[in-house]
């Protein structure tokens, strides 16, 4: 897949693709240049291919077992921080890497600097092994396939020159928080042969416009090996009325009411306040009607121009089945860039997309930037901070979301970074039926998980969590990995459908509802509208949603009213709390919602925390009620 691409690959415009390593900036292929002249003297004694190549060397001999890595944690020297000792040096810059400097190649390791909102008297160069990136859980990597069919490449980061830690050393979160949030250094060399073995991962070079080709090869991917897992439902709910699509093959575009059926993508965006933004075919949506055209998909649903906001009954309708909508799309288009309906899809017409850091080695060689991981970047978006843009984002099945600087493709078995070339075949593996889980207090047959293959289990997973989070993947007698960053949890591994225990599907409802309360809604009235897709999950399960407040509907305990019980332990058990530490019924302020009673969250306006009394977690005293034995008394006489 993405790294067999060929060399001569083209968009269907005949424009040549960015996705070969040998590209050029503009479409021609990289030739020698001489810019000695303009660097510094440190930076002309700089052998670039040679520092990658020893690093590759050193790695390769420590696999091997003739050199040691040390890989183990270290406490800091003189109350230091903790750190690694297992990077190759590479480089000191010492103090010459500064916003003023002229060389070229120092302005572009300054650029790369990870924490770039400290100050940091000196800079190092490090080099790393891809297998040992944010990417891949490395325990989980060394027992697959993987292992030994790719090719391990090497990486580099600019990182403080701490006193404290050795040359080699990195600190304890370096790679797991901080490089990720500028992007790895890779070095793309204009006469390398094709390697008869696949690299784990290699950066794209990324021209100015998309590579519709990349996000073609995602698309058929997905659609070959997912199989049922990322389609659309066989069976279940259909829209009797009211379905209007945009025909995108029509030019100029027109919305035309079709059957219900046709394949159609749909489109996830933030409508925003400006004028520009409030016009019926705004840059964003014209951008997706292209998209769409380049997928092979005619019809593109758009909410703005597809519900009729002048009849309040077929509104109400169609936005009671966002559910429905979003689960039948093919794909659902992400606007994760700009403030409003007018910024546009960057790199697709009009609007331009941030550039790349790159710099032309005057060998032909290309040092470039794989860029922040886009999963960073749509934390910190607009569109993740909307309330309506939640509930679209978690039911789409496949999503291609557009940052300010590259594509990523996220669906239900698979994550994607188009500035990252990554073997898919290699890191897919087939879905394994799970025969039983423990589920607290009993032990509960799980449906079979449907045909197809998914990413494995040690790879990072996506940030659109429609199922409970994560894969099945154990480090040793630990849980899986974990990245904990300040907004948000990442952690490895796709889930396979339905695999969810009843204890699972609780903790998932807690957290939608805690993840949506955090979002921002132009219109207090909206609150409970926003979410009936997320509701519309739970429409044929013994779990159910009434007024936002979590309810089991069958008997608990042989005669007790469930739904009874549980509407009273969930209507006790939140209240307002936007930290991550849990002080126990220590509110924060909030503003009432009276539109709705204020026994639900959905009355108020704030982030929800849950709890039960005394200290359990509202799902886990939840799913106790709901999975416990009932008592056998048996009286003497």
């Amino acid at each position: 897949m993405d790294s067999k691409r060929r060399r001569d690959d083209s968009s269907e415009d005949g424009e040549t693709s960015s996705s070969s390593r040998l590209d050029a900036t503009n479409g021609h292929k990289r030739r020698k240049t001489n810019q000695t002249v303009n660097l510094c003297q440190e930076c002309r004694q700089l052998d670039i291919d040679g520092l990658f190549r020893k690093a590759s060397e050193d790695f390769k001999r420590a696999r091997k077992g003739l050199i040691k890595r040390p890989s183990k944690l270290y406490g800091g020297r003189n109350d230091g921080p903790l750190f690694y000792g297992d990077a190759f040096f590479a480089h000191s810059f010492g103090s010459r890497l500064s916003a003023r400097a002229t060389c070229p190649l120092c302005r572009f390791f300054w650029s790369m600097r990870i924490q770039p909102d400290k100050r940091h008297a000196k800079y190092k160069l490090l080099g790393f092994c891809s297998s040992e990136s944010w990417i891949f859980g490395l325990s989980g990597l060394k027992k697959s396939p993987a292992w030994h069919n790719a090719r391990d490449t090497v990486w580099m980061g600019v990182v403080p020159d701490v006193p404290s830690i050795p040359q080699s050393g990195h600190g304890e979160n370096w790679l797991d928080k901080d490089i990720p949030a500028v992007g790895p250094i890779y070095l793309l060399q204009p006469d390398e042969n094709e390697k008869d073995i696949p690299a784990l991962l290699e950066a794209r070079h990324l021209s100015d416009a998309v590579d519709f080709a990349v996000a073609q090869e995602w698309f058929s991917f997905c659609q070959k090996w997912h199989l049922s897992s990322c389609s659309r439902p066989s069976k279940g709910d259909t829209i009797t009325r009211g379905f209007h699509v945009i025909d995108c093959e029509k030019e100029p575009s027109v919305v035309v009411e079709m059957p219900w059926g046709v394949e159609y993508a749909a489109l996830s965006y933030v409508w925003g306040q400006r004028p520009e933004d409030l016009v019926d075919w705004p840059a964003t949506v014209l951008d997706a009607v292209a998209v769409s055209r380049k997928l092979g998909l005619r019809y593109l649903w758009v909410d703005r121009l597809c519900i009729n906001q002048s009849d309040p009954v077929e509104k109400d309708y169609l936005i009671s089945r966002m559910t429905t909508i979003y689960e039948y799309a093919e794909l659902t288009i992400v606007s994760a860039s700009g403030s409003g309906a007018s910024d546009g899809l960057p790199g697709v017409r009009l609007t331009p997309r941030k550039g790349q850091p790159k710099i032309l080695l005057d060998n032909g060689s290309l040092l470039v930037s794989a860029l922040q991981d886009p999963r960073q970047e749509i934390l910190a978006s607009e569109y993740w901070t909307r309330g309506w843009t939640y509930q679209e984002g978690v039911l789409s099945n496949r999503r291609l979301v557009f940052t300010d600087h590259q594509m990523y493709w996220e669906c239900r078995c698979m994550a994607a970074h188009e500035s990252l070339q990554m073997p898919l075949e290699l890191l897919h593996r087939n879905h394994t039926s799970v025969t039983s889980a423990t589920d607290s207090r009993r032990r509960e047959i799980l449906p079979q998980i449907p045909n197809g293959q998914h990413m494995e289990d040690y790879i990072l997973g996506g940030i659109f969590k429609s199922e409970t989070s994560g894969g099945d993947l154990e480090m040793g007698s630990h849980q899986r990995d974990v990245i904990q960053t300040d907004e948000y949890r990442l952690e490895y591994g796709f889930p396979a459908p339905d695999e969810a225990s009843t204890g699972s599907q609780l903790r998932l409802l807690n957290d939608h509802i805690r993840a949506f309360s955090a979002r921002k809604l132009s219109h207090g009235g909206d609150s409970l509208k926003a979410f009936l897709g997320i509701a519309g999950m739970y429409r044929d399960k013994r779990l159910c949603i009434y007024l936002g407040i979590p309810m089991w509907k069958n008997d608990i305990l042989v005669d007790l009213t469930g739904s009874y019980v549980t509407f009273a332990l969930s209507v006790c058990s939140w209240y307002h709390r936007s930290g991550t530490e849990h002080q126990m019924f220590i509110s924060e302020p909030c503003i009432r919602r009276t539109h709705l009673p204020s026994w639900t969250w959905a009355g108020w306006q704030g982030t929800v925390s849950w709890r039960a009394p005394p200290s359990d977690e509202h799902s886990v005293f939840m799913n106790d009620l709901i999975t416990a034995e009932p008592l056998q008394i048996h009286l003497m006489y």
